[in-house]
């Protein structure tokens, strides 16, 4: 769950301040994957992450509705390999044409256990089970009475044994996730996606050092591919997503991202939107919680 209040103008202004490349969060051996702000990553470690979404989405009575989201993230491992997280949704919803309304989505819970990283492969795997809790929101955003639960599996790999030295800096994540619902009747749909990701860090380091300065040099080009895909009851074999093409600058201790989300079809909506993202690595913030 890649769940972020305001404060945008502090936000940014903390980009000044830090210069050096994340020291722990998300290393598979030489490779950092950044935790990216739709593909759940594939690392325990513990994390806040704070996001700010402006989209518009298909109304039920096939309207406009212009929504505007702001969402917050905790997790903590409580071993080595095995976290848990809470996080939550507070949405401003505008009808067109109608009235808008505000109100809390259901609160989400997660677990999360790491069951491989390969350094020399740069690759990790990990499992879990993400769960919306029914009736904790408001119903006036959409919040549902019934729970759904989502088990999922995140795969991350990069391409840093290429024979080719251009493609080194690439890499890839991924995450499938069939969900639940908890009241008979609900369709059931498979939440998969995945992202491709261009390292320049990894590229000035490890393949070529051509000279860029911070904080071009911490900055990660990346495009996410959140999808859904409904199995039955009236929507089966219907997917909607969007394409998100944006960027992510790594700190010492944190990360900035922005990306546009580009609807892939008309189910999926008729308009770009926007997201932003304030992530903190905590375990760089507070030693002690380091799972290293």
């Amino acid at each position: 769950m890649n769940r972020l209040p305001g404060g945008w103008i502090a936000a940014a202004g903390c980009l000044a301040l830090f210069s050096g490349a994340a020291s722990a969060h998300g290393f598979a051996g030489k490779r950092f994957f950044p935790a990216t702000l739709v593909i759940e990553d594939s690392f325990v470690a513990p994390e806040l992450d704070f996001l700010y979404n402006n989209v518009a989405v298909p109304g039920e009575d096939g309207g406009t509705v212009y929504t505007s989201g702001f969402s917050a993230e905790f997790a903590k491992p409580l071993t080595r390999r095995f976290q848990l997280s809470v996080g939550a949704d507070y949405l401003h919803q505008r009808p067109v044409g109608g009235l808008a309304y505000n109100g809390f989505d259901n609160a989400g819970v997660g677990a999360k256990y790491q069951v491989f990283i390969h350094p020399e492969a740069e690759s990790a795997l990990a499992v879990g089970v993400d769960v919306d809790v029914g009736g904790t929101g408001s119903r006036r955003v959409g919040a549902e009475s019934f729970s759904t639960i989502a088990p999922a599996i995140y795969y991350s790999k990069g391409f840093g044994n290429a024979s080719i030295p251009w493609l080194r800096p690439f890499a890839i994540t991924t995450q499938f996730a069939p969900t639940f619902p908890t009241r008979n009747g609900e369709p059931h749909t498979i939440e998969w996606g995945f992202t491709l990701q261009y390292s320049l860090p990894y590229l000035e380091d490890f393949v070529k050092d051509t000279g860029l300065k911070a904080p071009f040099r911490n900055i990660i080009p990346v495009i996410e591919f959140p999808m859904e895909t409904c199995l039955d009851h009236g929507c089966a074999g219907t997917t909607t997503g969007t394409a998100n093409p944006g960027l992510v600058w790594i700190g010492k201790v944190q990360q900035l991202g922005l990306e546009l989300t580009v609807p892939i079809n008309h189910a999926s909506g008729s308009h770009v939107g926007f997201m932003l993202q304030y992530h903190l690595y905590l375990d760089d913030i507070i030693p002690s919680w380091s799972v290293r």
